[in-house]
């Protein structure tokens, strides 16, 4: 039986990135079993290099108008349901949940059926006021009884729980990576230093920090301050956009650390990758990010903050942990992962690679969506349901 699954992804940035080949993984996969698939994006989207990919490839796209209401979104997502004929909407970041909920009452109105499922990308950990706790029992406790939400990760799903989401509509899939994305490297190495303005016995720590509280960026400067104080020759490097650059500035001042480096985001990331010579996740709270796997797939040594939505990390051997907000433990690990020989971090660095490989593929991910697909639309009755929490 051949479905139509369309997914509304509040998603527009300059690159594509994981999340978009993601996309490209599942529809590959989809149409393998004879369904289709369609996105929708903010208009926002229009004009990216990777869109305009996408609409070469011959991808169904639509784009959603950002200056309506939500009730006039909801009649526009509406009409779209009813022209693809979707027999399920999928939502990405947030933005077009309560939205997608609507447009598919909307559209059954004739006796369709329209299932609704929410993928939760973020740890649902915001103060909970009085306000968000009646936005949190009307949209996951009432409207989630018919809704169905995918955490990406054990401790997203705990918070998505406790936010009051029906534990029989949550199923738990963890983010899968893209490999080839992940460790293609597309410049000569000496390019790479150079853009980045290092030298090649700098030793590079990459970090992400698009949301600096959220991401640790204080904790990342304060240990690296204290190796560069014992004559460590090395660099952070932090990518992110503009709200990144303003904290940093906020917080170094005019002048930056001749240590530190602010870049600009790139579409192939395994040039960063292969240059650095540790990843840092130094996260306060995470969803599932895709950073550090893909990182474990190139062959990276990583440093993480020991929070519940990395607990993951600790099945592959090869990650090494710090408290959350220690910078004192921070420096320690980092002074301990940079010392490593050449055994043992090619031991840990393996051992990464292997795990990421086997568990967290983004073909597997690909195939555990589908399956769900499948329960969702009652096409796989002699399964059982799929975990929502824990192995």
């Amino acid at each position: 039986m051949m479905s139509t699954i369309l997914h509304v992804a509040d998603y527009f940035p300059e690159y594509g990135g994981n999340f978009i080949a993601s996309l490209s993984q599942l529809r590959e996969t989809c149409r393998k079993q004879g369904w289709d698939m369609v996105v929708v994006f903010p208009e926002a989207a229009r004009h990216t290099s990777w869109c305009n990919r996408l609409v070469e490839k011959n991808w169904r796209i639509h784009f959603l108008p950002r200056d309506v209401s939500r009730a006039r979104c909801a009649w526009i997502l509406a009409k779209l349901i009813s022209r693809e004929r979707a027999a399920l909407i999928h939502t990405h970041f947030v933005q077009y949940d309560l939205v997608a909920w609507l447009a598919a009452r909307l559209a059954g109105r004739g006796g369709k059926r329209v299932r609704v499922v929410w993928h939760i990308h973020s740890e649902l950990n915001v103060p909970l006021t009085p306000i968000r706790r009646i936005t949190n029992f009307i949209k996951y406790r009432l409207m989630g009884r018919s809704a169905w939400m995918i955490p990406v990760g054990y401790s997203v799903a705990k918070g998505a729980l406790a936010a009051g989401c029906p534990e029989s509509r949550i199923r738990t899939v963890e983010n899968g990576v893209d490999l080839a994305h992940a460790t293609a490297a597309t410049k000569e190495r000496l390019q790479v230093l150079a853009d980045l303005g290092i030298e090649e016995s700098d030793r590079l720590i990459l970090m992400f920090g698009w949301d600096a509280v959220r991401k640790g960026v204080d904790i990342a400067f304060d240990a690296v301050a204290k190796l560069v104080e014992q004559k460590r020759q090395v660099v952070l490097g932090i990518v992110g956009g503009q709200g990144l650059q303003k904290y940093v500035y906020e917080r170094a001042g005019s002048q930056l650390p001749s240590w530190l480096r602010v870049l600009t985001p790139v579409e192939n990331v395994g040039d960063l990758y292969r240059e650095a010579a540790v990843f840092l996740s130094a996260s306060r709270s995470e969803g599932l990010p895709y950073s550090v796997c893909e990182a474990m797939a190139a062959c990276l040594p990583i440093i993480l903050s020991d929070i519940p939505s990395l607990l993951w990390a600790h099945r592959s051997t090869g990650a090494v942990f710090f408290p959350s907000g220690d910078s004192v433990a921070l420096a320690a690990a980092l002074c301990r992962v940079l010392d490593w020989n050449a055994e043992e971090r090619e031991q840990h660095t393996a051992a990464n690679e292997q795990f990421i490989k086997t568990e967290f593929s983004v073909s597997l991910w690909a195939d555990r969506i589908l399956l769900l697909y499948r329960e969702i639309l009652g096409q796989n009755k002699n399964s059982s349901p799929a975990s929502s929490l824990g192995h």
